[in-house]
């Protein structure tokens, strides 16, 4: 029986973004803060990563409270180079799901300085 941390865990996986990222590097990565899309959510980031052609991943606009080393997407992962009107398709996407943040990493996945992979 997987708990409930494991199956949204599980599902983020899935992502495409995720998907891509070393093994070690996933098991140092922070996932507390990323919300796993599933129904309408799911679908809106789909159209969006299409639409913008760029990663998109989505995190609860509360912050997590998570201070345990482990690494954090934002800090790994290239943003994506967005124009003012991509900014605001993100924008009119949070407006449509309160308490959720859509965010563009770059496509093709660039690592950061802090993606040291060992």
């Amino acid at each position: 029986m997987f708990t409930n941390e494991q199956c949204m865990v599980s599902d983020l996986l899935t992502l495409p973004l995720m998907a891509q990222l070393p093994s070690d590097l996933l098991r140092r990565l922070d996932t507390s803060p990323l919300y796993p899309p599933r129904g309408a959510v799911a679908r809106m980031r789909a159209k969006l990563e299409e639409r913008l052609g760029h990663f998109i991943m989505i995190y609860r606009a509360v912050p997590s409270s998570s201070d345990d080393g482990k690494l954090h997407l934002c800090r790994v992962v290239a943003p994506a180079p967005l124009t003012a009107a991509e900014i605001e398709q993100l924008h009119q996407a949070e407006a449509l799901f309160s308490g959720l943040v859509f965010v563009a990493y770059a496509k093709p996945l660039s690592l950061g300085m802090g993606a040291v992979v060992t």
